[in-house]
């Protein structure tokens, strides 16, 4: 059975990943025309912004429980101390892009869109994927979990 903090973490992760798409499918856009943003991608950030928003809330409440034998390990507790600092981070870079893709449009406001986003979305999959592997690391309940063996192969 798995743990429901586990679960709520894994489904979490699941829609983080699915609202990284459209980012995904913006970024791949052959060099003739990713140098535009589309008139869309305004809607797409701040799509992204709120289900990121939501991971990054929902994660100090189901930290705790699922890690709580961290006290006896320090370096799991650096680990986890690096986690919170990597969330003050994506905050920041959300703000600087949501601020970016509401300035004036023009060559430089769409390249910075285009850097930001790109920045944001790899520092999230580093940041889930590090998620992942603490907790797994930290909780002998989710190293024994189903989902476990999913978090193990997946790439981040």
């Amino acid at each position: 059975m798995t743990d429901p903090i586990l679960e709520r973490l894994r489904q979490d992760h699941a829609l983080l990943r699915a609202a990284l798409e459209p980012a995904d499918v913006f970024l791949r856009r052959p060099a003739s025309v990713a140098a535009e943003p589309p008139a869309d991608a305004r809607g797409l950030i701040l799509e992204l912004a709120e289900r990121l928003g939501a991971h990054l809330a929902a994660e100090p409440g189901a930290g705790g429980p699922l890690l709580g034998g961290l006290e006896h390990d320090a370096g799991a507790r650096a680990a986890f101390g690096a986690l919170c600092g990597d969330h003050d981070e994506l905050r920041s870079m959300l703000a600087a892009l949501v601020r970016t893709i509401d300035d004036a449009p023009g060559p430089r406001r769409d390249e910075q869109v285009i850097v930001q986003l790109r920045d944001l979305v790899d520092l999230v999959r580093i940041h889930v994927r590090k998620e992942e592997v603490l907790v797994l690391a930290a909780s002998p309940a989710a190293s024994r979990s189903p989902d476990a063996r999913t978090f193990r192969r997946r790439d981040g």
